[in-house]
């Protein structure tokens, strides 16, 4: 047992630093290119000559990035309630997107889930699940079937939301 615990903390090592001196030696960082004039410029990564596998298309901090209004009734009772929902997002830990196109973000700052549905035209914020309130979360994975699970780092859980 102790020799296989070695060999495999040998051949991870050896991996890390592999793909480390591959980073460096290539230039794996995000890479801007120029396209032609009928195009934008964009960020991708890997850099060329590879394949790029990650493209910059846009940011997401508040709803309106996605074309999501706050209705005129939502407007009105957060002026005579004073609540002061951030409605956007501060620290980013997890993207997920279900099939049907919602973005769900976690938010470790605001502790929250941010919830984008650009087809629906609705934005909605998840600070509280059945399991009680949301502390930390950290990750956030979309199923094929569209049931969405986040961890938290603060409680140590995974839980599926509502």
């Amino acid at each position: 047992m102790r020799t296989t615990r070695a060999a495999f903390s040998v051949l991870m090592a050896a991996g890390l630093a592999g793909l480390g001196a591959y980073s460096c030696a290539h230039g794996t960082g995000p890479v801007r290119l120029d396209l032609p004039a009928d195009t934008t410029t964009f960020v991708a990564w890997p850099a060329p000559p590879a394949t790029p596998r990650i493209r910059y298309l846009r940011e997401i901090r508040v709803p309106t990035d996605v074309g999501i209004q706050q209705g005129f009734f939502s407007r009105i009772a957060r002026v005579f309630t004073g609540s002061d929902d951030s409605r956007e997002i501060q620290n980013p830990y997890g993207v997920a997107v279900t099939p049907a196109g919602v973005i769900f973000v976690a938010d470790g700052s605001t502790a929250s889930i941010h919830v984008f549905d650009v087809n629906g035209g609705a934005y909605r914020q998840i600070r509280e699940n059945s399991a009680g309130p949301l502390r930390h979360p950290v990750g956030i994975w979309a199923s094929p079937g569209g049931d969405v699970a986040y961890s938290d780092a603060e409680t140590a859980s995974v839980t599926w939301l509502d």
